[in-house]
C-alpha cells in the first residue's frame, strides 16, 4: 500500500476516534463541506446537515466506543469493519465506506448495518 492509502487510513482512525469522543469541531475539520452521509436510518449531504445529524446521535445517547477491526484503503477510500459500543451496553457491527478527496477530507460516508 502507498503512502496515500496509509494516511486515509490514519484518517479514518482519527475519525473513528473524534467520533467516539463527541469531539464535534474535530469531526466538521475532518469533512468536506460537501460531505453524503447515509446510513440504514438517515441519508443527508452538506456540512452543517450532517453535523445536525451527528448532534443529534450525540444527545440521544451517553458514550460510543468504534473498535476498528478491519481497515481496507485503496482510491482514496476506506472500507473500516467496526464495532460499536452504544451507551455501554447495545453492540452494534457496522462496515463504512468512507470516501476521502484530495484534500483527504471526508467526502462521503455510506454506512451498513449487520
Amino acid at each position: 500500500m502507498d503512502s496515500s492509502g496509509n494516511e486515509i487510513k490514519n484518517n479514518c482512525l482519527i475519525y473513528f476516534e473524534n467520533f467516539s469522543k463527541k469531539n464535534i469541531s474535530a469531526l466538521r475539520k475532518n469533512f468536506a463541506d460537501d460531505i453524503y452521509l447515509r446510513d440504514w436510518v438517515i441519508e443527508q449531504s452538506g456540512i452543517d446537515n450532517v453535523i445536525k445529524v451527528i448532534e443529534n446521535i450525540f444527545v440521544n445517547n451517553s458514550s460510543f466506543e468504534i473498535k476498528p477491526l478491519n481497515l481496507l484503503a485503496e482510491n482514496n477510500q476506506v472500507s473500516a469493519e467496526i464495532e460499536i459500543l452504544i451507551n455501554r451496553k447495545e453492540l452494534i457491527r457496522v462496515v463504512d465506506v468512507i470516501k476521502f478527496n484530495d484534500q483527504k477530507k471526508i467526502i462521503s460516508i455510506i454506512a451498513y448495518k449487520g
